[in-house]
């Protein structure tokens, strides 16, 4: 994240006890779902290609 203040938010959200939930919501209340969501499905694509590939498992790639 380019925005300092936000940053510090999610960082802060993330520690401890309950840190998904408080992750979850100032991702809400700074409204960059959108981001978070793109970012977390372009993280998860090459580990589940890599356990496909590992299974000899086919999958489209769309």
């Amino acid at each position: 994240m380019e925005n300092e203040s936000v940053q510090e938010r999610l960082l802060a959200a993330i520690d401890g006890r309950g840190s998904f939930q408080r992750f979850k919501k100032t991702v809400y209340e700074e409204g960059i779902q959108d981001v978070w969501f793109e970012f977390r499905l372009n993280s998860i694509k090459p580990i589940v290609r890599e356990f496909l590939d590992a299974n000899k498992l086919k999958y489209s790639d769309k």
